[in-house]
């Protein structure tokens, strides 16, 4: 008995749907590069600060949005829920997910009057 599973669907795949999906419902996202490198000078370079997320952008409305993506089962590091709750605080729609349907659900419940609730760790809820 072969006891492979098939592969978990690919984070950059969900990030592509979710921007098509979204996009469709009046939120333009753009993809952020968060990391680094050295170059060949040895000069370190860093794209963003550790724990943004991977996707930002606006609602018809010019509220800000930050989305992290994770692949099907991962969850948020602690910095990045630290970066969404704090973009949270400051009046931003910032939230997590790991599949491009969830992102659909929660755009569209925010979208009709709901804000962000984080609760305890990572999971949060969209009150009206």
């Amino acid at each position: 008995m072969n006891n492979t599973r098939p592969p978990r669907e690919k984070e950059s795949k969900i990030q592509r749907s979710i921007v098509v999906r979204l996009q469709r419902l009046g939120v333009q996202l753009y993809r952020r590069n968060v990391g680094a490198f050295t170059d060949s000078y040895g000069h370190h370079v860093r794209f963003a600060a550790p724990g943004q997320a991977d996707l930002w952008g606006f609602d018809r409305n010019a509220r800000h949005w930050e989305i992290e993506t994770k692949r099907p089962g991962n969850r948020p590091t602690e910095l990045q829920l630290a970066w969404l709750k704090e973009m949270t605080d400051c009046g931003c729609v910032a939230f997590w997910v790991d599949n491009a349907n969830t992102a659909d659900l929660v755009t569209e419940a925010v979208l009709e009057g709901g804000r962000i609730v984080w609760r305890e760790g990572c999971d949060y809820d969209v009150m009206f």
